[in-house]
């Protein structure tokens, strides 16, 4: 069981929002999209920063998290017979482009 006591306020509060973006968006699991949104929704916050000083567009990546977490299956959701497995990053990064960087 992890504990408060281990991680910042911020970062507690990010893994707290992630519970509960997941369950707002009908999701059984919490994943690592669940924590970049809710990190990411955070207006002081470490992820923010990182992004802008890296010249990236906090509103781009928050819209394309968004868009990547309406996509993932939603408790009472049928898949089909197949599985398909990606992550966040091959939606941010297709995969065409991705050895690029």
């Amino acid at each position: 069981m992890i504990s408060n006591s281990e991680y910042t306020e911020m970062a507690w509060e990010g893994i707290v929002d992630a519970v509960e973006i997941a369950r707002d968006c009908k999701q059984q699991v919490v994943e690592s999209e669940h924590l970049m949104k809710a990190l990411l929704e955070q207006k002081d916050g470490l992820a923010r920063r990182i992004f802008t000083k890296a010249g990236v567009d906090n509103t781009s990546v928050l819209q394309a998290t968004d868009e990547f977490i309406a996509q993932q299956p939603k408790v009472g959701t049928i898949i089909g017979s197949q599985w398909t497995f990606y992550s966040m990053y091959d939606h941010l990064y297709p995969i065409s482009t991705a050895g690029d960087w």
